[in-house]
């Protein structure tokens, strides 16, 4: 089977959550004519809008991973489309633990729910990639070890640093958020997949 109705339902999911992210942001409802409670208001929305800006570009980062493996996927089977749902199901879920995350930033286990959420569909994702190539299942037959495996490995470096992030949210919860804004800025500098793409 073809993978156009994949992509299409994948790419509404995302639209979704990401669009769910900022409804989440509430204008405040203070006196105008009191400029420092405006100000106060607006500083209390802090972690709010850093949440948001942190998971758009972490959702942002997992679509592209996402397009990118169907750039090479040319057909799919049952157990890729189980596998798509339940990625798609971690992505579905990241307005809520990023809502959860912007209101215990400062707990522990505000950063590991969100954590966790980013982990689950780092590893579905990296699942994903693997099944549709293992014996060129799903991809072209001719398509390069090195693409391969440079796909396999940037999702793995996403997995790692979400782990450590986790992790540290146990003992230094300010310091976890850091760590969940490094990958998605790294994942801007282009890899050997992006520079395959271009060819």
């Amino acid at each position: 089977m073809t993978t156009t109705r994949v992509e299409a339902l994948s790419d509404g999911v995302f639209a979704i959550a990401m669009t769910l992210l900022i409804i989440e942001i509430h204008v405040p409802h203070v006196d105008t004519a009191n400029a420092s409670a405006l100000g106060q208001a607006l500083r209390q929305l802090a972690p709010q809008v850093v949440a948001f800006v942190i998971s758009f570009l972490i959702l942002g980062t997992f679509w592209i991973g996402h397009h990118n493996h169907f750039v090479h996927i040319r057909k799919a089977n049952r157990t890729l489309l189980w596998l798509n749902i339940l990625f798609l199901c971690t992505i579905a879920f990241l307005p809520f633990s990023t809502a959860f995350l912007a209101a215990y930033w400062h707990q522990p286990l505000g950063g590991v729910l969100y954590g966790s959420n980013l982990l689950a569909a780092g590893a579905l994702l990296w699942l994903h990639w693997v099944y549709a190539t293992a014996g060129r299942r799903l991809v072209s037959h001719d398509l390069a070890d090195e693409v391969v495996y440079s796909g396999r490995r940037r999702v793995e470096m996403g997995l790692v640093v979400y782990s450590v992030a986790t992790i540290t949210a146990f003992l230094w919860p300010p310091i976890s958020l850091v760590l969940f804004t490094m990958m998605p800025i790294a994942y801007m500098l282009p890899g050997r997949v992006d520079r395959h793409l271009e060819q």
